[in-house]
């Protein structure tokens, strides 16, 4: 199965400017940063309850556990992360206190729709069996955009000698990141199809959201 490395199209290499660009900005700015690390808070806590909304009532597997678990930790620990920005508080998940708001709140339930209906669509399936293939699909997805993105803030967190350190979720990404591509090949007939299908999807959807950033880092600056 291929790594996360050798699963980055030619629009996610395209991409990696822009996303190192705008995340230097965005360290740069302690109020930015502070709505920034809430807003990857915000990602992560909502992963955690889509992957518990998302369980069998009694088909739960060590592995669904601790992802939730592990989605749940990642949440608490960017919070914590905010408290090394000095007179930066985000004490909620409140649109104020997070970066392109709307945008941020759509991620994962625009991917969620849209991952789906292309399973409803290519194998017709219904109730917990969708929930079920949606989990693995779109989990992998987002663990493979989690490497990129992951990977270069804490570069970047080095650059600029920042307090805040992403490095332990990055560990727990890659880690997600193997289970997940192991997990659609036993899944899913074809799985080179459908890992390269969810990540053209969530691709379009991580390109809208960036945009959205850099619009309100732009007018934060002018």
């Amino acid at each position: 199965m291929n790594t996360r490395n050798e699963n980055v199209n030619h629009s996610e290499v395209d991409q990696l400017g822009q996303l190192v660009e705008l995340i230097s900005v965005i360290v740069a700015d302690d109020s930015l940063h502070g709505r920034w690390l809430n807003s990857l808070s915000f990602l992560e806590n909502s992963g955690a309850r889509k992957i518990s909304a998302a369980q069998h009532p009694e088909l739960v597997t060590e592995q669904i556990l601790r992802h939730t678990v592990e989605e749940s930790r990642h949440a608490w620990y960017l919070k914590r992360q905010i408290r090394k920005l000095p007179s930066v508080a985000c004490p909620t998940y409140e649109p104020a206190y997070l970066v392109a708001p709307t945008a941020t709140r759509q991620y994962l339930h625009k991917l969620d729709t849209a991952v789906s209906r292309l399973v409803k669509t290519e194998l017709e399936l219904v109730g917990q069996d969708l929930r079920s293939a949606c989990y693995v699909l779109v989990t992998y997805a987002i663990e493979v955009k989690a490497d990129l993105l992951y990977g270069n803030y804490e570069r970047l967190l080095k650059d600029h000698k920042s307090e805040v350190s992403v490095r332990t979720i990055l560990v727990d990404e890659e880690n997600h990141l193997a289970e997940m591509a192991d997990t659609v090949a036993q899944q899913f007939e074809d799985p080179q199809w459908w890992l390269e299908k969810v990540c053209e999807i969530e691709q379009e959807i991580f390109s809208n959201w960036l945009t959205a950033i850099q619009a309100e880092t732009q007018d934060s600056r002018t």
